[in-house]
């Protein structure tokens, strides 16, 4: 009942425009030219039953033209009273299209009701008559899309998204993902590889303690060879006593590096992480060489 009290309004008023151009405003329609004042009235005229039968775009068409400065005032001023309030009632639709990525694409052709409404989405609002509508969505490689959508006067920037799938056989843009790379092969002997240096610290310290040993064997073999000796006089050479005190000092040293040496390797093979890269070989040895007074020690390896 709106639209109809709109429309025959609308109507009275373009009656009494013709009447007023035959009347008051004669002199002014006079010097304007007589066929374009009759198109301006016309236009304000059809404009009407379309808005009523819902056509806002025919509608909004003919108010555009009545609308123009050309056109007789008392004609213009009411066909843009009734372009602004047929601009509120417009209902208008955003198409929004994707690929089966998800990405957007604009490389779209839309149709409305068999009519070709867009060759390409621009994301700008579309104004579409109130009603029931068929949309149609065609895109190169794709399988067109159809979608029965229903419009509601007034109803604006209305959100209607697309998805296409590639069509079974088309070619596709996406590029070919590249083969992944193979892991790494371990190799065995990088693994043992890393294992030489903790089992090279057990060797030497191993070694260093079984060394330790003879010195100490050796010095308390000495001490006690001189108690029984030196028991009648009460005196020992000094060089005898520097000897046996020289083997039980190195006992100690050598002892003492082996155990050391010994504990890191067991630490590195046991709480070590081993490594799958090369490592480089290593060795370590202890040597011992007798002194004047005494022994000296060599530690010496390459890791």
């Amino acid at each position: 009942m709106i639209g109809r009290r709109f429309f025959v309004a609308g109507h009275i008023s373009v009656s009494t425009l013709a009447l007023a151009a035959a009347g008051s405003a004669w002199p002014t329609l006079a010097r304007a030219d007589a066929s374009l004042a009759e198109e301006c009235i016309a236009a304000a005229e059809q404009s009407q039953p379309l808005r009523h039968d819902g056509k806002l775009r025919a509608a909004h068409q003919k108010l555009l033209a009545c609308s123009r400065a050309e056109c007789p005032a008392v004609v213009r001023a009411d066909c843009t009273k009734w372009l602004a309030d047929l601009d509120d009632a417009m209902p208008t639709i955003v198409v929004s299209a994707v690929d089966s990525a998800g990405a957007d694409v604009a490389d779209v052709r839309v149709s409305l009701d068999g009519d070709l409404l867009l060759t390409r989405l621009e994301g700008k609002e579309i104004p579409i008559d109130p009603g029931s509508h068929a949309l149609r969505f065609e895109r190169e490689g794709s399988d067109p899309i159809e979608q029965q959508v229903v419009i509601r006067e007034g109803e604006r920037h209305r959100v209607v998204t697309i998805t296409f799938a590639p069509r079974p056989g088309a070619a596709t843009t996406a590029a070919t993902p590249l083969p992944s790379t193979p892991p790494e092969e371990e190799h065995p002997g990088e693994s043992r590889r890393s294992l030489v240096l903790p089992i090279a610290l057990i060797g030497a310290g191993a070694a260093g303690i079984a060394v330790a040993s003879y010195f100490w064997v050796s010095g308390l073999g000495d001490h006690s060879n001189m108690a029984s000796e030196c028991a009648p006089t009460h005196s020992c050479s000094q060089s005898a006593v520097d000897s046996a005190r020289g083997k039980l000092v190195a006992g100690d040293i050598v002892g003492g590096l082996g155990i050391v040496g010994a504990g890191i390797g067991a630490g590195l093979l046991l709480f070590g992480r081993p490594s799958t890269q090369a490592a480089p070989s290593g060795s370590a040895s202890i040597g011992v060489h007798p002194v004047a007074g005494g022994a000296a020690v060599d530690l010496t390896g390459r890791f």
